[in-house]
């Protein structure tokens, strides 16, 4: 026991070291938390703890916190802090994923994040509900590939077209986001007239497809597109549009094979 509070002690007389540290050198880091050198509190919108809850994972991003884990997040307007994973690496970062499945998913009842299920974990889940956002990200995990960490070819981001770039989750029916508007894919190649439909029940969740025969796509009407690329999910069995396995940029009209894939956002509030 002795040997333990000694080990206990020491930890926390370098965590007080490293504190001090980010705090004289006014920098962002996921150990100091340091957010500027104007006198801003240290831990204040950190994401450490509830009470310390960030604005979203782009403001932790900008404060120069630099590490992919999980953090506490209560975006403007939200009541309760939640804990998502924050992709930092990702397209120069500033993600949170929502979901990690290799089925489909119910966005309007699995929302909360679980310990057991940690990211990459199929079933990890975190809150986008009343998120903004204006991009989004699929990240394909492969069938042995277990670490967080993906190489770039296994990702695709896209990016929403029409101003303001704003975009909340929670706003959206379940059919397709708003006609006329399109998102481009930023990956090379680079996609247009792209367009995104969010599926709450019938398990495909954000589901990006091609603008296909001048027919814009619900969670139940896909325009017979045989043609556009897709990502999307699993449908459930039943749906008005049933398609089994997860699609990652191949057409997703008929069933494809099963594959983990995740899915995150980002509020990026200026075009660059």
């Amino acid at each position: 026991k002795a040997e333990m509070v000694v080990v206990q002690r020491s930890w926390l007389l370098l965590s007080l070291v490293v504190i001090s540290m980010g705090v004289a050198r006014g920098i962002g880091s996921h150990s100091g938390h340091a957010v500027s050198g104007t006198g801003t509190p240290i831990l204040e919108k950190s994401g450490i703890l509830p009470q310390f809850a960030a604005e979203s994972c782009m403001a932790l991003k900008e404060m120069g916190v630099t590490d992919s884990t999980v953090y506490w997040l209560k975006p403007p307007g939200v009541a309760t802090a939640f804990q998502g994973y924050c992709d930092m690496k990702s397209f120069t970062g500033g993600w949170l994923l929502c979901y990690t499945d290799d089925g489909p998913v119910d966005l309007s009842t699995t929302q909360t994040y679980s310990a057991s299920k940690p990211y990459p974990t199929s079933g990890y889940r975190a809150d986008c509900s009343n998120y903004d956002f204006n991009e989004v990200m699929y990240i394909h995990h492969g069938m042995t590939t277990v670490t967080p960490v993906e190489p770039e070819d296994f990702k695709r981001w896209f990016r929403r077209d029409a101003l303001p770039h704003s975009l909340n989750a929670q706003r959206l029916s379940d059919n397709s986001e708003n006609s006329g508007t399109f998102w481009t894919g930023m990956t090379t190649p680079y996609a247009t007239n792209q367009q995104l439909a969010v599926c709450k029940t019938s398990g495909t969740g954000l589901f990006m497809s091609g603008y296909w025969n001048s027919c814009w796509k619900t969670c139940d009407d896909w325009c017979a597109d045989r043609s556009t690329t897709m990502f999307r999910h699993s449908t459930v069995k039943g749906a008005p549009m049933e398609a089994f396995g997860s699609a990652f940029n191949e057409n997703g009209f008929a069933s494809v094979s099963q594959k983990k894939m995740t899915v995150g956002i980002r509020y990026t509030p200026s075009v660059y």
